[in-house]
């Protein structure tokens, strides 16, 4: 996955939020194609025939970001790098719903986490909406396991990049993740 040098986007948040008017368009640039990746890995997980391309994705989310002051109180890389991938998320939940209402009807089939990432990796879909409302739940269990099951499901990262991220051990990382996969399977099971 390609990546921005170190501190360059915390240098360039700050240079924005100061007045800079060139430090946006740079920031925008330095993110790209990180950001890109990230949407073309969620994408490649999508039906076939999705409306959105993963540049569209990551230009929709950016502008959520923009519209609602999300760039402006970003603090750092951190901050922002998983403001876009959650805004990414909302972006292709809130297709999903918009898919869901066309149909009217049908029924979804419910998927524990560990089989939802089996099926990711094969390139199967699962119902977005449905992962939406669980991760919610979560975040609010435990924010921390929340944005691992974010950064590796829905951003593609690798325990070692969550763990740079997130600026906690990957041991740290690893624990947050089976946490969050029993605690989502237990959710599931109970519905």
């Amino acid at each position: 996955m390609p990546d921005p040098a170190p501190g360059e986007i915390t240098q360039l948040l700050s240079r924005a939020k100061d007045g800079d008017s060139g430090a946006r368009e740079k920031l925008y640039e330095a993110l790209y194609p990180l950001m890109k990746s990230v949407a073309g890995f969620l994408m490649q997980h999508e039906r076939a025939g999705h409306t959105l391309q993963p540049s569209a994705l990551f230009h929709e989310a950016f502008l959520r970001l923009e519209e609602g002051q999300v760039m402006g109180a970003a603090q750092d890389r951190k901050y922002l790098i998983g403001a876009i991938c959650s805004a990414m998320r909302r972006v292709l939940v809130d297709h999903a719903r918009h898919r869901k209402t066309e149909k009217r009807a049908g029924t979804v089939e419910r998927i524990p986490l560990d089989v939802v990432c089996d099926l990711v990796e094969q390139e199967h879909r699962c119902d977005l909406v449905e992962l939406n409302e669980l991760l919610e739940l979560l975040a609010a269990v435990d924010e921390r396991a929340g944005q691992v099951v974010e950064l590796r499901f829905f951003g593609g990262f690798t325990m070692d990049e969550i763990a740079v991220e997130l600026t906690v051990s990957k041991s740290t990382v690893e624990s947050d993740w089976r946490f969050a996969q029993a605690w989502l399977h237990r959710q599931l099971r109970s519905e």
